[in-house]
């Protein structure tokens, strides 16, 4: 005959009967990740609720009792073990609907910080082995887990570490393969036969024959003695230094510079021996020598000439230059001023007129026969006596 409980009373005061169940089970609480726990080993079946009247309240022993049931175990306050390779986890259940009653003892759950016990630590071995270093293949892909599937457990490598010991460092040494050491061939540089030197060859230079210096490789050459150099004549056609020569006029300062400058392009123009430069004094209407060039040329210097003088006399008479040879028709003997020079053959005679009047007169004497052949000579000295004559004017001639 099932047990009868009690859940209220009727109108008339009678309290109704109900059928209670011969037990109450507990359904079991879903176990921690921790481990596995069987809830009938914890949990015990209780007795048949007694019939309770509602107006009264659950007795002070269950009260006390309930308050000081702990909660259910929670998967936080726990921190998950390593599971062993193959171990699925549990699958979560929700949680039960009754709670379990106040005289069920709590799990004995160990803590994660528990000390071994004395068994496993004296098992344990005293020393280790030596690690040796394998070769590892890494893990592929698949070898992870996620939570839904099975997680793989880190196998443990061995590792074998060779260290050299410092008593045997020659068998640390001989484990390692020898490098060969290839020593470098010195290959001697061939050996240039000693050069033979040619016999000097004559060199002219302005007429003065010097022997070509031969020059050493090992040794620093003698530097040659600078020979100055006579003016070089000119074998072009007169006209073209003489037109530089007017240009460069326009660069002079006084009068004198211009009839120096004048007289020596005429000698180089011409390829004459030597040459005279007359200024014309404005006291005593005398032609004084202010420049000249050529053998014993500085003992003419400051000469004075009369204006009668026959050839600078026949050279203002034409207007124009013109040339004396010396051996013919009008004069056999050269003038001195020209023997002082040396032997004299020609002269050209060249006035300089400004405003009608001969200011300066040049003298080249000796002139060479190409270069008065044809009258060139003359017409392009007339031309610089034209351009000497603008600049004389621009100048004021002093010749004291």
């Amino acid at each position: 005959m099932p047990t009868l409980a009690g859940i209220g009373l009727d109108e008339a005061g009678q309290v109704i009967p109900v059928p209670a169940p011969s037990s109450v089970r507990v359904r079991e609480p879903a176990p921690t990740i921790v481990e596995e726990l069987d809830a009938s080993a914890i949990l015990e079946e209780e007795a048949p609720p007694t019939m309770l009247d509602p107006r009264e309240g659950p007795p002070p022993s269950e009260m006390r009792a309930s308050a000081r049931a702990p909660s259910p175990p929670s998967v936080a306050r726990s921190a998950p073990p390593a599971l062993p390779s193959g171990a699925r986890s549990a699958p979560a259940s929700a949680r039960p609907s009754v709670r379990p009653p106040a005289s069920v003892a709590p799990p004995s759950i160990a803590p994660a910080s528990a000390v071994p016990p004395s068994s496993v630590i004296a098992s344990a071995p005293t020393s280790l082995p030596a690690p040796t270093v394998r070769d590892v293949a890494p893990p592929t892909q698949g070898a992870f887990a996620t939570a839904d599937t099975e997680m793989a457990i880190p196998v443990p490598v061995e590792i074998d570490v060779v260290v050299a010991s410092e008593r045997e460092p020659a068998r640390a040494l001989a484990a390692v393969p020898a490098v060969p050491v290839f020593a470098p061939t010195v290959v001697p540089a061939p050996v240039a036969p000693a050069p033979v030197a040619a016999p000097p060859a004559a060199v002219a230079v302005l007429g003065v024959v010097a022997a070509r210096q031969v020059v050493s490789p090992l040794r620093l050459a003698t530097p040659m003695p600078v020979v100055q150099a006579a003016p070089r004549h000119s074998l072009s056609d007169p006209m073209d230094v003489l037109f530089d020569a007017a240009y460069d006029l326009c660069f002079l300062e006084s009068a004198v510079e211009g009839a120096r400058h004048a007289m020596m392009s005429g000698v180089n123009a011409l390829g004459a021996r030597a040459g005279l430069a007359h200024l014309v004094d404005g006291v005593t209407g005398e032609f004084v020598t202010v420049s000249a060039t050529g053998q014993n040329a500085d003992s003419l210097l400051m000469g004075r000439h009369a204006d009668d003088d026959w050839l600078l006399s026949a050279g203002i008479f034409k207007g124009r230059p013109i040339t004396m040879e010396y051996g013919g028709e009008v004069s056999s003997r050269p003038m001195p001023r020209h023997a002082t020079l040396g032997v004299a053959k020609n002269v050209i005679v060249v006035p300089v007129i400004a405003w009608g009047r001969t200011i300066c007169v040049l003298e080249i004497v000796d002139a060479s026969e190409a270069a008065t052949a044809a009258g060139r000579g003359e017409n392009a000295l007339a031309y610089l006596a034209e351009r000497l004559a603008e600049f004389l004017g621009q100048h004021e001639i002093i010749v004291g």
